[in-house]
């Protein structure tokens, strides 16, 4: 199906990364997990340990406001 694949390429993209930063990701990704699989998973990890920093730093305060 000619139009699956094009479907496909158009919802990713390439990133260039440094050789060495591709040595760490092979180090710690699991055996014959994807690269996109690893890096949604690091991302889900910082959002949940850095949620309290977000909330923080994005929302709104009332500091200062009388």
């Amino acid at each position: 199906m000619p139009g699956k694949d094009i479907e496909s390429a158009r919802s990713r993209a390439t990133l260039g990364i440094k050789l060495s930063t591709k040595n760490k990701l092979d180090k710690y990704r699991a055996p014959g997990q994807c690269y996109d699989g690893f890096i949604c998973q690091m991302l889900e990890l910082w959002e949940e340990v850095n949620a309290d920093h977000a909330i923080r730093t994005y929302l709104p305060s009332n500091e200062g406001n009388i």
